[in-house]
């Protein structure tokens, strides 16, 4: 029973490491999934959070921590959607820490500035492509709009998102 506790208590000890050393890109993720919607991905990674070390018992180590997390939000995602309900946090973690999120660019930058960012794109169609993404599209969607390939479009994206962010510092 005591090793028992102790395998849990280590365990529980990983998945909060986890959380936090790669809370962006879980942040992110969650940003994916519900477009964009800052409130609603805020609530998907506190609810991921909270289930992940609440069940930490039931992990299995089939896989890795980080994809144990990530299938976690991906279903209650996919449960909230079903339900038509937006995502919410049934209750806030008490006993571990996870620092604030940092603000997403349309928060930190107004509208107008990230508009002339994106105009100064020379090219017609990554000018497209990013508007595109910004406007919550899938890589997959943009592809097909524009007729490319859905690894031009993720690479043309990842350049033209280091492009603005030079633009707007």
């Amino acid at each position: 029973m005591v090793a028992e506790r102790s395998c849990n208590d280590e365990l529980r000890e990983a998945i909060c490491n986890y959380l936090v050393e790669h809370e962006q890109e879980l942040y992110g993720f969650a940003k994916r999934l519900t477009r964009y919607n800052i409130p609603n991905a805020k609530d998907l990674y506190q609810e991921t959070a909270y289930r992940a070390l609440s069940n930490a018992a039931l992990y299995k180590e089939r896989g890795t921590i980080g994809s144990w997390i990530y299938t976690i939000m991906f279903h209650i995602f996919q449960n909230e959607c079903k339900r038509g309900a937006k995502v919410v946090a049934d209750a806030e973690p008490t006993d571990f820490f996870i620092k604030d999120i940092a603000p997403a660019p349309d928060e930190l930058y107004a509208l107008n500035e990230i508009s002339l960012a994106i105009a100064s794109i020379k090219n017609e169609k990554e000018r497209i492509m990013m508007t595109r993404w910004i406007q919550g599209y899938t890589y997959a969607e943009i592809a097909k709009e524009l007729n490319m390939k859905l690894g031009t479009v993720k690479s043309g994206i990842f350049r033209l998102k280091i492009y603005i962010r030079v633009m707007l510092k």
